[in-house]
């Protein structure tokens, strides 16, 4: 007599970041006299969003996110671990998350182009720069612009020795992993996927000058097909969003 498959366990998910104009990402340095500020760059010279940024964003959200559906905000905790910066808890005192946050890239399609264009052209670790910078170079470099700003006084006149430059990348597509931790039991998958999937549209921008209007998102884990978490929606007590 046939039985009822269980539903596949999945211990990791992608989040699609969805950036809709320039962003900045920066890692505090600058380039000389030309830029004040440039963006991080992975070995390929592709922007990159580092995983603390994306895992203090999506922790931001799901804070938001259960206060909005009246869940227990000891959830935030249960999935990120103690924050160390509230209420001055010693490092012995902390408790892990069930989750790890790998740093958001582009397309692997795009990364594995230029991969391969890269290792076609490095024939050995000496010209290995070379081919980093001939190669890959012209094409990381329509990745970027240069935006420059001023402060401007009463009169509409920019005030002196107050211009700024800085490198943004242009809207793209990022993606980032997101898996459970060796603390996590397989069925936390259920509660840990359902909640970050109900968080992550509400992450809006990312990076710096997010004031000034750069960075803004449209942020996605796609569950469509994880039977686990459409099962466990109503033993979690989660309202449908």
């Amino acid at each position: 007599m046939p039985t009822e498959q269980s539903p596949t366990i999945q211990r990791s998910q992608t989040l699609k970041i969805d950036l809709r104009n320039y962003w900045h990402c920066s890692g505090g340095r600058g380039l000389g006299p030309h830029l004040d500020a440039i963006c991080i760059k992975n070995d390929l010279g592709l922007p990159f969003v580092p995983g603390k940024t994306v895992r203090g964003l999506l922790r931001h959200a799901v804070v938001y996110s259960l206060m909005l559906r009246g869940q227990p905000p000891n959830l935030t905790e249960w999935i990120f671990g103690t924050d160390g910066f509230v209420g001055g808890v010693a490092r012995s005192d902390t408790k892990p998350g069930r989750i790890r946050v790998d740093g958001a890239i582009v397309t692997e399609s795009l990364s594995n182009a230029l991969q391969k264009m890269r290792d076609a052209e490095a024939k050995s670790a000496a010209d290995e720069r070379r081919a980093i910078n001939d190669v890959t170079g012209p094409l990381t470099t329509e990745l970027f612009r240069v935006l420059r700003m001023t402060a401007i006084d009463e009169g509409g006149v920019a005030r002196n020795r107050t211009l700024r430059s800085i490198e943004v990348a242009i809207p793209q597509v990022l993606t980032s992993t997101i898996s459970l931790t060796d603390a996590a039991e397989d069925s936390d998958a259920v509660r840990v996927w359902h909640v970050l999937s109900q968080a992550a549209p509400l992450i809006r921008g990312i990076g710096a000058f997010k004031a000034r209007g750069l960075g803004r998102v449209s942020c996605t884990i796609d569950t469509t097909d994880n039977m686990a978490i459409a099962a466990g929606a109503g033993a979690i007590n989660v309202k449908a969003a």
